[in-house]
This record gives C-alpha cells, structure tokens and sequence, in this order.
C-alpha cells in the first residue's frame, strides 16, 4: 500500500487501511486494530528519526498531525 499525499482525508485514510487489512484477513473485527498497529509503527520510525538525528523534525510536522486524526478516525472505526 503506497503513501497517499494529503488530498486523502484522514478519515478516507483510516478506512482505506481498515479496509485493505479486512479484505487481508477476511476479518472485519480486526482489522481496526491491524491497522492501528501500522499507524503506530509509522510514529514509532518518526519519534527514532527524531531521536537520532537530535531534531523535532517528525513532532513539528504537518504529516505528524495527518497520522494522529487517522489514529482517531480508527478509534472510531473500532466502535462500529
């Protein structure tokens, strides 16, 4: 699954996972949690990226903000 640029909403983006891990699984239940997972992978290599080159670059960034409201939209997800 190829990086989508910020014309996919966050929204779009969490179903977008949700979906491609159910269709993977052939399991709806969880695939929100798969998902969620790569969401957190993702701010993991951000905060080590941070950490080793001894910046903010990652928490200062706009696509940091994309990938906490996708992590929101999944918590939504999960509910339903």
């Amino acid at each position: 699954m190829a990086m989508q640029d910020e014309k996919i909403t966050p929204q779009e983006k969490a179903w977008q996972l949700r979906n491609w891990y159910a269709k993977e699984f052939g399991r709806y239940d969880i695939a929100p949690d798969a998902a969620m997972r790569v969401v957190e992978e993702i701010f993991e290599f951000m905060r080590k990226d941070d950490e080793s080159n001894g910046t903010s670059h990652w928490a200062n960034s706009p696509i940091a903000t994309y990938w906490l409201k996708v992590k929101a939209e999944l918590k939504n997800l999960k509910g339903h």
